[in-house]
């Protein structure tokens, strides 16, 4: 997989970025790897849940899997643009 964007937590679509594969792990490795984003394993629905932090309005977003969450997170990063305002 080649990442063609810039982009803070790119690094963690193209690797391994923690040992343990359970989704709470998974999920604490992504929050670690895309600041401006509050990142948490929702088991009651069983999906990843993300938070924006820093869009005026609330962004959330539930993906079924990490690298659908990601594509999600990148996509209202580019939204957001370069110039992103911390809410």
């Amino acid at each position: 997989m080649t990442v063609t964007y810039d982009s803070p937590h790119a690094a963690a679509a193209t690797r391994d970025i923690v040992p343990d594969a359970s989704p709470v792990a998974v999920a604490q490795a992504v929050q670690n790897h895309c600041p401006g984003w509050l990142v948490f394993w929702s088991p009651w629905r069983r999906t990843f849940t993300a938070i924006a932090c820093f869009t005026r309005d609330p962004v959330l977003i539930d993906a079924r899997t990490p690298n659908d969450l990601l594509d999600d997170m990148r996509e209202i990063e580019a939204t957001a643009g370069p110039g992103r305002q911390w809410a």
